[in-house]
């Protein structure tokens, strides 16, 4: 087996399986033959610690390995998204970790990541927290090809599929939840194609419709429906 395999495997075996995945990672590490692939096992090894298991520290010790890595070079992309990664991580194991060294771009990143990884634990209020901050960063004036503004359109969908799955949802839940989708509806109709708002359209639909809201339901299922045709 070869790198691309190997991780190719493992992002389909995570959802089902993230604990054995993670057992893995050390496998994996043995198949990296450059840069690019040490950036994609500490992707999914974020991924996986943070969203699925919440081992915040395994996390940022397993990145802190990749990092002394022969093929890992310090001022390069990747070691910024090493930067980020174990950012996100710190800042779900501690509310108090400092932000204040990164630039407001990596920030949003940072407050993205860990708000979806957290409310996928249950942390919904701190969940809300961070990306209310992160929102906050992302209305102040970003350029439009900069990455944090698809970071916002991202997590803003993800943290809305999670809350309308989520059993038991409470009020607070399912205000993030519809704020979530706006919020993606938003990004992606600044940077994403007829495509991604269509489909920020229907994830609205779906999030209002599990609001019991269903009129407004109704009227983002239809703007999908005409954006798509």
């Amino acid at each position: 087996m070869d790198f691309n395999e190997y991780i190719n495997n493992a992002w389909v075996r995570h959802a089902t399986d993230a604990l054995g995945v993670a057992g893995t990672f050390g496998d994996g590490l043995k198949l990296v033959q450059n840069e690019e692939n040490l950036e994609q096992l500490g992707r999914i090894a974020t991924h996986i610690y943070g969203e699925h298991l919440g081992k915040w520290n395994e996390g940022i010790s397993f990145l802190n390995i990749l990092s002394q890595n022969a093929y890992f070079s310090q001022n390069s992309a990747v070691s910024k998204s090493f930067s980020i990664f174990s950012g996100s991580l710190s800042l779900s194991a501690n509310s108090y970790f400092d932000l204040t060294s990164y630039s407001v771009s990596d920030q949003i990143r940072i407050l993205s990541m860990s708000a979806s990884a957290l409310s996928e634990q249950g942390e919904s209020d701190m969940a809300k927290n961070y990306f209310l901050k992160a929102l906050e960063f992302g209305r102040s004036g970003l350029a439009k090809d900069d990455p944090a503004n698809r970071s916002l359109a991202i997590t803003g969908n993800n943290l809305a599929c999670v809350l309308e799955e989520r059993q038991g949802r409470s009020e607070k839940e399912t205000s993030l939840m519809i704020l979530a989708a706006q919020v993606a509806r938003e990004f992606w109709e600044l940077i994403g194609t007829w495509k991604e708002v269509g489909r920020a359209e229907y994830r609205l639909s779906q999030s209002f419709l599990q609001a019991s809201k269903i009129e407004e339901s109704c009227t983002h299922a239809q703007n999908c429906i005409d954006i798509c045709n």
